[in-house]
């Protein structure tokens, strides 16, 4: 499933990092119900656009570029 951009007024390269929350959840192996909680509470980047909340995977790979990692 790819993300709709056809309802999309934003430039292409904007829309690129902009996915919904089903299918960034349907990507990423997380169950949808917890990805929604996550974008509800802030602990995931959204962008509403028009009636869709949009997760920006452009904002949360910068993030998590800034983490510490441990193995």
């Amino acid at each position: 499933m790819e993300p709709d951009h056809k309802h999309s007024n934003a430039p292409p390269n904007i829309r690129q990092d902009l996915e919904t929350i089903e299918h960034w959840s349907e990507r990423n192996g997380i169950e949808f119900q917890l990805a929604l909680a996550w974008a509800v509470n802030g602990q995931l980047p959204t962008v509403h656009i028009g009636d869709r909340c949009m997760i920006n995977s452009a904002l949360l790979r910068r993030w998590l570029l800034t983490q510490k990692w441990t193995s």
